[in-house]
């Protein structure tokens, strides 16, 4: 199995890439999709109560949310299709969706 995951293959217009590259860049495109979803639901929970804890939550979401982001801006470009219309901007959109919706639960 884990051969199958990690052998270089060609994928739309990309000559070396494994499975495991896609779900790995896919994953951290979810998350930070879903951290930016979730945040925003912590700032609107902390304007409409300002309070500590709720100043804590935006604190601790917000920090998440930048750690996330300094992986997905400090990693090399997305130079093929495969990353620039397929990698990067679908598994971001779900998260983002994903972590709006569930901060209606908050």
């Amino acid at each position: 199995m884990t051969k199958f995951l990690v052998k270089k293959r060609k994928i739309l217009d990309d000559d070396a890439v494994s499975w495991q590259e896609i779900f790995q860049h896919s994953f951290v495109n979810f998350l930070s999709g879903f951290c930016s979803g979730i945040t925003i639901a912590f700032v609107s929970l902390f304007l409409m109560d300002i309070s500590l804890k709720n100043a804590l939550y935006l604190i601790v979401t917000y920090f998440i949310q930048k750690q996330v982001d300094s992986k997905v801006l400090n990693r090399n470009r997305y130079v093929t299709r495969l990353g620039q219309n397929y990698i990067f901007p679908i598994p971001s959109t779900i998260g983002f969706v994903l972590g709006a919706y569930l901060s209606t639960f908050v």
